[in-house]
């Protein structure tokens, strides 16, 4: 009997082992990078060749890190009248920071995991086009028909993962102790 306790309490103490291990290591290796932009400015002729996609567009929705807009000319790719575009949340991390409904000169770049397929960044080139403004490019297209929208889907990380395993650890932790106790 007295081994049975032995064993049952360092399995508990192995258990409490692997969940304190098991919830900083999940935060270290979930932690997201640093960021810290800093742009080298090109010309637009730059800017146009590393592009997937150039268009001249009015923003008509932001939500979050998506910017949904209205194109009115194409100069490069493929773009719908109704074109979404992915940009990170601020510009510490490069993501665009536009005000006001344009028109904008976006220059974009074609990505291929899920959300948006077009992504655009503050060192990308993308810039307000004042009245009358117009870029120098060969010639301009009328964009797709329609609307590209984003399916989402959203991963877990592995944060939430170690963060269960170590809450369904500490239950059965907590369930052995009661039961050593009632003996």
């Amino acid at each position: 009997m007295l081994a049975d306790r032995i064993r049952t309490a360092a399995l508990v103490a192995a258990a409490m082992v692997v969940a304190a291990v098991v919830i900083p290591l999940g935060a270290v290796l979930t932690a997201g990078p640093a960021y810290a932009c800093s742009c080298v400015p090109s010309g637009e002729s730059v800017y146009f060749g590393r592009a997937d996609a150039v268009f001249s567009a009015t923003l008509t929705d932001r939500r979050e890190a998506t910017l949904t807009f209205e194109v009115t000319e194409v100069y490069k790719g493929d773009v719908h009248a109704l074109q979404q575009v992915a940009t990170a949340d601020s510009a510490a991390a490069c993501g665009l920071e536009i005000s006001g409904a344009g028109p904008f000169l976006v220059f974009a770049d074609e990505r291929r995991d899920a959300g948006p397929r077009l992504t655009a960044s503050l060192c990308g080139g993308t810039r307000s086009l004042a009245a009358g403004d117009q870029p120098a490019f060969d010639s301009a297209e009328p964009p797709l028909p329609g609307r590209e929208t984003a399916v989402r889907s959203a991963p877990v990380p592995l944060l939430a993962w170690s963060t269960g395993l170590a809450t369904v650890l500490g239950c059965l932790s907590w369930l052995v102790l009661r039961r050593l106790r009632r003996r």
